[in-house]
């Protein structure tokens, strides 16, 4: 459920940015990351913290349902910056 995944993502925002569009915030762009777009990946990340510098904390109290549904509004996002795209700059 996007909109359930948007309303959870909210705290993602702080640091990739307002719809996930990362405007120089912290952390990257998650409409482009393809750990985000991939649903195993995201749950790792999400569950287990990113081990970067600065890296992003855990959230491993998140349900998998939460996270289907973050998923889900980060791949609603992506679909629509590319829709977004000029056809020639498309991959």
């Amino acid at each position: 459920d996007v909109a359930a995944g948007e309303r959870e993502a909210a705290w993602c925002g702080v640091c990739h940015g307002g719809h996930l569009k990362s405007n120089g915030s912290t952390g990257p762009d998650l409409r482009e990351s393809q750990i985000a777009l991939r649903l195993d990946s995201l749950t790792q990340v999400l569950r287990g913290g990113a081990l970067q510098q600065y890296g992003m904390p855990k959230f491993d109290e998140l349900s998998d349902t939460q996270i289907r549904q973050i998923h889900a509004y980060i791949r609603s996002e992506a679909r629509k910056a590319l829709h977004a795209q000029p056809q020639e700059a498309r991959p």
